[in-house]
């Protein structure tokens, strides 16, 4: 979207899923600045992946509930990161050794306050190829589930 924009991009692709009357939601995956958010939500974007889980607690909650106040007006749904995910997706390279596991505790506490449509959680997996084989911890997983009431 080098020469047209990211709205163009956007406008696009949703004049050929209505064309073709295809069910199509534009998702913005992993994004750590609310102001890009905010442009790509009032392009077309209508699902966003906020990503403050590199910051201190409190701090990535008073992101994605900046960014969860704003898109809930556009109708957009919000997912966000609790914990670290070791691996590589696009720029972003976490090391196993900086990986966090998500606290259950903490997990209900950011969905309370975050007011968030879906949680990504850290629980041993990781993003891209994994070098040895990973160590799932599904007990922490079912312990998220109880407390936590969305996907």
């Amino acid at each position: 979207y080098r020469y047209g924009g990211v709205g163009s991009l956007i406008s696009l692709v949703q004049s050929l899923a209505r064309e073709y009357n295809l069910p199509l939601v534009l998702h913005l995956d992993h994004h750590e600045e609310s102001d890009d958010i905010f442009s790509k939500v009032r392009a077309g974007i209508r699902s966003v992946m906020i990503d403050g889980s590199h910051l201190p607690f409190e701090d990535n909650i008073a992101r994605v509930q900046e960014v969860t106040t704003f898109c809930h007006r556009f109708d957009v749904s919000v997912e966000a990161e609790l914990g670290r995910l070791g691996g590589q997706e696009d720029d972003l390279l976490v090391d196993e050794k900086d990986s966090a596991y998500t606290s259950p505790a903490a997990a209900a506490e950011f969905v309370q306050r975050t007011q968030i449509d879906s949680l990504a959680v850290a629980i041993g997996t990781a993003h891209g190829l994994y070098a040895h084989e990973p160590r799932l911890d599904f007990v922490r997983l079912e312990q998220i589930r109880q407390q936590v009431e969305i996907p």
